[in-house]
């Protein structure tokens, strides 16, 4: 980052209130410095695919599948979710 570290970064936006997961990417190897400056988890660069991937899956939950039908209604007409065929 041209202006501010990863690392400076991570503390400013937990300070801030910021409470969602930081991936910190670095070629820094000290990883713990960074976790303590406020990142979740960090990565050394290069970073493959597949890490990535694996710290996505254990930080980012996919969105809950909604519990109600839900109702939309387009002019004259209500619609639901019921009225479409799976």
């Amino acid at each position: 980052m041209p202006r501010m570290s990863g690392r400076v970064a991570a503390t400013e936006m937990r300070r801030w209130g910021f409470s969602s997961p930081i991936i910190g990417v670095t070629g820094d190897t000290d990883l713990e410095g960074f976790v303590n400056d406020g990142a979740t988890e960090a990565l050394v660069k290069p970073v493959s695919k597949a890490q990535l991937r694996e710290v996505l899956r254990r930080h980012l939950r996919a969105p809950e599948p909604p519990t109600e039908a839900r109702e939309v209604s387009w002019g004259n007409e209500e619609y639901n979710d019921n009225n479409f065929a799976h």
